[in-house]
């Protein structure tokens, strides 16, 4: 599991869910777990309507999250995501994310599935996620 480790992009005021290295950056829970609920659940939405999860948890046990990234100055290329289930056996995540709309620099938004594992468990956390910026 990845812990956000307070830092963020160069020039950038660093807060405690940040998790960087000066050129990458995105926002993970402060435990480095993502909350996910269905839609239906009363904890889906908060008070005042917004969406209060990272993470939608789907009728199949499979698990949808979209993370955002920014890339710093100067920074150009596809962002990589990899990550694995914490509770179970399960095929990993490693892809590397096409720009679509947003370009090769600055903010990328990126939707994590998480498959259901072979024993029927629906998962519950990411283990690591580790992100690096490539050239294209």
């Amino acid at each position: 599991m990845t812990i956000p480790n307070g830092r963020t992009l160069a020039g950038v005021r660093p807060g405690s869910d940040e998790h960087g290295n000066g050129r990458l950056s995105t926002l993970l829970g402060s435990d480095g777990r993502f909350v996910v609920a269905p839609k239906s659940a009363p904890e889906y939405l908060d008070p005042d309507g917004g969406i209060a999860v990272d993470g939608i948890l789907k009728s199949d046990g499979s698990v949808s999250i979209k993370q955002g990234w920014q890339r710093g100055q100067g920074v150009r290329g596809r962002v990589r995501v990899q990550a694995r289930r914490l509770d179970a056996r399960a095929p990993r995540v490693d892809r590397t994310i096409p720009p679509g709309g947003y370009g090769l620099t600055g903010f990328q938004a990126a939707n994590l599935e998480l498959l259901r594992s072979a024993a029927g468990k629906p998962p519950v956390a990411l283990a690591r996620q580790s992100s690096r910026s490539s050239r294209s």
